[in-house]
């Protein structure tokens, strides 16, 4: 892990490619791989620590189209839940299953033009569109994350976001 282990948040991101129904690993250019919040302060809301803290480098994923074997079209975020669509970003909860929740709104940025997006929730997943073709594709958290901890919370903590990215389903009807 890179940085201080006190008071870490990891952004691993786990990507595959999808394609036809079959996983294709994929190794992907991933920035940072892992980010450090160092020592954090957050405030009493609701019985629960509440942090808010913008990222330093807000890149979280760069994925080359030259380094995949067919066009993305669709990044899954696994075990997340859909706030909001506003504005071509999308706010969504991320839940560790440790009580630690993530608040964190993603912006797409295409060939380094700022593109909006949408996500759509299906079970413990959001769906990401990818709506145009690209030779560069980043996705950015801008605005600040807010981490939600029990009050009674000490020590190291961290997260993932996991991603997958593939080709949109076939329409049923198809």
């Amino acid at each position: 892990m890179v940085g201080s282990m006190k008071k870490t948040i990891g952004w691993w991101l786990g990507i595959a490619l999808l394609v036809n129904g079959s996983v294709i690993a994929q190794e992907l250019s991933v920035t940072p791989p892992s980010v450090s919040l160092g020592v954090v302060n957050g405030d009493i809301v609701n019985d629960r620590i509440e942090i808010k803290k913008v990222l330093s480098n807000p890149t979280l994923l760069t994925v080359k189209q030259s380094e995949l074997d067919a066009p993305l079209k669709s990044l899954s975020v696994k075990n997340a839940t859909l706030l909001k669509n506003q504005q071509g970003e999308v706010t969504m909860l991320l839940d560790a299953g440790n009580q630690i929740r993530t608040i964190v709104t993603l912006s797409l940025w295409l060939d380094g033009e700022k593109t909006g997006f949408h996500g759509t929730q299906s079970g413990s997943i959001v769906a990401l569109n990818i709506p145009g073709t690209f030779e560069r594709l980043e996705v950015k958290a801008l605005t600040h994350i807010t981490i939600t901890l029990p009050k009674s919370y000490r020590g190291k903590f961290k997260f993932r976001i996991d991603m997958e990215g593939g080709r949109l389903p076939p329409h049923p009807l198809n």
